[in-house]
């Protein structure tokens, strides 16, 4: 949780940094009293953590700090995945008395339809933090096959037994 929510300060900070500044004062200062409100309970959250907040900052980038992001995008990864597939489960199930209206189905499909957008892009994320640790730290097992990016597609045939959730 440290290090997703300092990257995301980074990025706010990068924002005001280079990127188009907000049209008002007003909306300025509200987005540097977020940034001020959001690093002050990052503070709190080294401390409730018995580490130095400069310390856990600069871990962020350390193999153990990039494993822990690389867990928690496969954390929720598997989570997305879970639900993605209870949605399905009525479309795939098998039992002969299993039977679906056309409405229902419709229903189903609009369903995962809708949730396409956040699966992709819990599948980019993972993608990113795996590709950024192997490129750091193991690059040879970056060119095997079942470290190349997945796609949508992928995810939604995989298992959830598959070898990715327990390796």
């Amino acid at each position: 949780m440290f290090y997703e929510n300092e990257e995301v300060l980074n990025e706010i900070r990068g924002e005001i940094c280079v990127g188009p500044w907000p049209s008002s004062l007003m909306e300025l200062n509200n987005i540097l009293t977020t940034i001020k409100e959001r690093e002050e309970a990052q503070h709190k959250l080294a401390a409730m953590l018995g580490k130095d907040y400069e310390q856990l900052r600069g871990m962020r980038t350390t193999e153990v700090g990039m494993l822990t992001l690389l867990w928690k995008a496969k954390s929720d990864l598997f989570a997305t995945a879970v639900d993605v597939r209870a949605e399905r489960q009525p479309l795939i199930s098998t039992d002969s008395g299993n039977i679906l209206g056309t409405r229902l189905k419709e229903k189903i499909m609009a369903a995962i339809q809708r949730r396409s957008k956040p699966v992709d892009r819990a599948i980019k994320l993972f993608n990113q933090r795996r590709r950024e640790y192997l490129q750091k730290y193991d690059p040879s097992r970056l060119r095997l096959p079942e470290n190349k990016d997945m796609t949508l597609s992928e995810f939604q045939s995989m298992d959830l037994d598959d070898t990715l959730w327990n390796g």
